[in-house]
């Protein structure tokens, strides 16, 4: 704006930020100054430098045993495991079990390389999501297998539909903060042009102070504009989800939304309001 002000002249800076970021993103993959590669255990991982502590080096020589240590575990699915790692990290493994899968990651990027770069992208907008530290592929015959993806914990966070059902009476400050975070986040991740077609309250947590972080980006694509369409079918994926939802007030809708508009510039609260209590777009 200095820079505007000194020349006399105008730029978009949220579209020249967006542009930016668009650039930045490719760099994770290359060895710079924020990014390089080590071998460790076998695999080739992309690490962020700044964020690799020597806590984190033994989960990279062996992950699969933090993923099959009970005590840190936090979810064993068919399609991934999770679990807390020292150096307050998480690490997240993605397996493919389907042939198809297999098959699909000969010619397009893992699931864990593409949250990499996601995160990435969407720290550099000043959207809330864990910091990843770093990521490798798993293959067999030239075939990948699985994925990690290690990230930086989150503490002290819960649930976004659970932490508005207890945030009641006393707690009634950190709900306020909460749903205007959500909405701030969610237009801020509109305005960057990422569409989430997972936007669901399991994946945003709020701390105990009501601030609001997005996780599991599997459902986030850079689309560079937000049509309405997506718009809409976005914001309504996740109200619907809320298992509180139909305890919210109609202020309490408002809150959100209004939030929401300021982020994404995105006009009326209150038409978006109507739109969403209209019936699904086709």
């Amino acid at each position: 704006e200095a820079y505007c002000r000194l020349r006399d002249t105008e730029i978009d800076l949220e579209e020249a930020l967006v542009e930016h970021a668009a650039v930045e993103r490719e760099r994770c993959f290359h060895t710079n100054r924020d990014f390089k590669t080590m071998q460790l255990g076998g695999l080739t991982w992309h690490v962020r430098r700044a964020l690799l502590q020597d806590a984190h080096l033994p989960i990279l020589e062996a992950p699969d045993a933090y993923l099959e240590d009970e005590e840190g575990l936090l979810k064993s699915g068919r399609g991934t495991t999770l679990a807390l790692t020292p150096g307050r990290s998480v690490l997240k493994r993605f397996n493919l079990k389907k042939k198809r899968n297999i098959l699909k990651h000969r010619f397009a990027a893992t699931r864990a390389r593409s949250a990499f770069q996601k995160a990435y992208a969407l720290e550099i907008m000043g959207i809330r999501t864990p910091r990843a530290v770093a990521f490798a592929d798993r293959s067999t015959l030239g075939l990948i297998h699985s994925s990690y993806l290690l990230v930086e914990e989150v503490p002290e966070v819960m649930e976004g539909g659970e932490a508005l059902r207890q945030w009641n009476g006393s707690n009634a400050p950190h709900r306020r903060r909460a749903l205007s975070g959500a909405g701030s986040l969610i237009g801020r991740l509109h305005g960057a042009g990422f569409a989430n077609r997972d936007l669901k309250s399991s994946n945003l947590l709020a701390t105990t102070e009501g601030e609001i972080w997005l996780i599991d980006l599997d459902g986030v694509e850079h689309v560079k504009r937000i049509n309405e369409e997506v718009r809409i079918k976005n914001l309504r994926r996740m109200v619907r989800d809320l298992p509180v939802y139909g305890e919210l007030t109609v202020k309490d809708r408002l809150r959100f939304l209004r939030s929401y508009t300021r982020a994404a510039r995105a006009g009326s609260a209150k038409e978006i309001f109507r739109k969403l209590a209209a019936e699904p777009l086709p």
